[in-house]
C-alpha cells in the first residue's frame, strides 16, 4: 500500500537516483512522481558552482566564458522554479482532474496549456508581476526546505486553480479578475523564488559551501 507518508521520505534523499529507488519502494513509478524537487536543487547547485568558478577565475577571458555558463544555467534553474510556481506541476492533475471527481473538475486535456500559455501570455505583462513582488532577495539557510516549501504551497493551490476554472475558463477572452489575480500570485511566486535561488547561489558561493 502506498502511504504520503512514504513517498513524503522519499524527498529526504541524497539525489534523485535515491529518490527514484525510494518512489519505487513505495510502488509508484518515478515517472509518474516527477523529478521537479531535484531539478531545482541541481540546477542551484550548479549555478552555485559557476559563481565559485567566476570568483577564482584567473583572467577577464575565463570569466568571460564562465559567465555564459552562469545565463544558462541560471535560465534552465528559472524553466524549473516557473513550472514549480503553477499548480499544474505539482499534481497528477496536470492536464485535467483524473480519478474520482466529486467537485466536477474539468477533464479538459489541453487546461494545462490554456492556463498556462494562452492566458497568460494575452492578460499577463511584466508590470503585474513586478507590482505583486515584495520584501527583498534573501539567501535561504537551506536550499532544501526552501524549494520543499515552495512546491508544498504551490500543491496547495491546486483546488483553487480548478474551482476557478470551474468558474471562468482560463482563455484569452476571460477578463474576470479572480483569474488574473491568481495567475499574477502564481508568476510573483515564481519569480521571488527564482530570485531568492539565484542570490543564495551568489552568496553561498562566497563560503566555498
Amino acid at each position: 500500500m502506498v502511504t504520503s507518508a512514504r513517498l513524503a521520505g522519499a524527498l529526504a534523499a541524497r539525489d534523485r537516483w535515491g529518490y527514484a529507488d525510494s518512489v519505487r519502494a513505495a510502488g509508484v513509478s518515478p515517472q509518474v512522481m516527477g523529478f521537479l524537487p531535484f531539478a531545482i536543487l541541481e540546477y542551484t547547485s550548479k549555478l552555485r558552482a559557476d559563481f565559485r568558478l567566476w570568483r577564482i577565475a584567473p583572467d577577464a577571458t575565463v570569466r568571460g566564458w564562465i559567465e555564459q555558463r552562469i545565463i544558462e544555467d541560471a535560465g534552465l534553474l528559472g524553466h524549473f522554479v516557473a513550472d514549480g510556481s503553477n499548480p499544474h506541476h505539482t499534481t497528477k492533475h496536470y492536464n485535467g482532474w483524473t480519478g474520482e471527481n466529486p467537485n466536477g473538475y474539468t477533464t479538459d486535456n489541453r487546461f494545462h496549456g490554456r492556463f498556462e500559455s494562452q492566458y497568460v501570455q494575452a492578460h499577463i505583462r511584466e508590470g503585474d508581476v513586478r507590482a505583486a513582488l515584495t520584501g527583498p532577495a534573501q539567501a535561504f539557510p537551506g536550499v532544501r526546505p526552501a524549494v520543499l516549501s515552495y512546491l508544498a504551497r504551490t500543491n496547495q493551490l491546486v483546488d483553487t486553480l480548478y474551482a476557478l476554472e470551474k468558474v471562468a475558463t482560463f482563455r484569452p477572452e476571460t477578463t474576470t479578475p479572480e483569474q488574473k489575480a491568481f495567475a499574477v500570485s502564481r508568476m510573483a511566486a515564481g519569480a521571488a523564488m527564482l530570485r531568492d535561488l539565484w542570490y543564495t547561489a551568489w552568496i553561498t558561493s562566497a563560503r566555498g559551501e
